[in-house]
């Protein structure tokens, strides 16, 4: 399939991805807190660190200007942790997928400061690299993915 045939199934993807992290973000941040769930810690990600350089971006920008802004972000985030990861891995996907889940919530906790924060960066980029490592491994196309991150960024931006 091209990519452009897959472009529309980018939105809900991102936007599953972004309900999938909110649970989960959640379910983290409640147990780092030790306290239950509760409207304190609701879809945790969206009041995280973890996405607060998109958020502040979002905030200066126009909402089209900032999802072509999270767009190009998100293409440079699938090409180096997938197609690059796919390609050094030889194209054999289950190594790929394995490296890609690995590797991608790693990269996002690097970037945020604070544990809870990077509880939350290790959900988004555990659910992304594995979710993205198998469409890529499945497509082998990279744009939709991008789109599905921009998608998932604008909602956690809200």
């Amino acid at each position: 399939m091209t990519s452009l045939v897959l472009l529309p199934l980018a939105v809900p993807l991102g936007a599953g991805e972004f309900a999938l992290c909110g649970l989960l973000s959640t379910i983290t941040a409640s147990a780092v807190r030790s306290e239950p769930i509760g409207e304190g810690n609701w879809m945790a990600i969206v009041g995280s660190d973890a996405v607060g350089p998109h958020r502040d971006l979002a905030r200066r920008l126009s909402v089209p200007t900032a999802f072509v802004v999270f767009t190009l972000i998100g293409l440079v985030q699938e090409l180096v942790l997938r197609a690059g990861i796919f390609a050094l891995a030889g194209y054999e996907t289950t190594l790929a997928v394995v490296v890609s889940v690995v590797v991608s919530p790693l990269v996002m906790i690097v970037l945020v400061r604070g544990a809870e924060a990077r509880y939350v960066a290790g959900v988004v980029g555990a659910v992304s690299g594995c979710v993205h490592a198998l469409l890529y491994g499945a497509t082998h196309a990279v744009l939709p993915l991008a789109v599905a991150d921009a998608v998932f960024y604008s909602l956690a931006s809200l």
